[in-house]
């Protein structure tokens, strides 16, 4: 469904409240710990991401309308969702996780936002996809609590696989070196 002007400005308005309460939420030793920060936050955060998704912004298909309206936030969600496009079809993700592609993006174990606000960590010697790959398969490993992190030894090392509600299940947004 193709969205009005104003309905994506006001998606836009959105996304930058969900940055600004997210930025509240994660702050910490552990983000996402206060229940009380972060209940607002998932609530609005899964609002808008299913606004994007009815609004088929998720995928590239409005990205010169959203550059013409002077849209960023939203036009770093179109962006995301290309690059997690790619990744669900890569080789990486057929060999490692061996998993069926979801049907939709947002059906995926990985937050957009791993490809919004990359952390830019890629463990040596592995591409990128690969890497998030293999983060992927041991972010599945166990079920997980509504937010935290788990560390796992992967590629000879030690690394924090960091993850948030999102639509009502904890989705990895982060790996970093422990």
């Amino acid at each position: 469904m193709r969205a009005e002007d104003d309905d994506l400005r006001a998606m836009a308005e959105l996304a930058a409240l969900v940055d600004r309460l997210n930025a509240e939420a994660s702050s910490g030793a552990e983000p996402y710990a206060n229940v009380e920060l972060d209940a607002p936050l998932v609530a609005k955060r899964d609002r808008l991401l299913i606004e994007l998704d009815v609004a088929e912004i998720l995928g590239g298909g409005e990205r010169s309308r959203l550059e013409w309206l002077g849209l960023p936030a939203l036009l770093a969600y179109s962006d995301a969702a290309v690059a997690m496009d790619q990744y669900l079809a890569s080789p990486g993700y057929a060999r490692l996780v061996e998993q069926p592609r979801p049907a939709r993006l947002l059906d995926s174990l990985v937050s957009l936002d791993w490809f919004r606000k990359p952390s830019g960590y890629v463990a040596a010697g592995l591409a990128p996809f690969d890497w998030l790959a293999l983060c992927d398969l041991n972010f599945r490993a166990n079920e997980r609590p509504r937010a935290g992190s788990t560390y796992r030894r992967l590629e000879g090392g030690f690394h924090r696989l960091m993850f948030r509600t999102e639509l009502k299940r904890p989705r990895l947004y982060r790996a970093l070196p422990a």
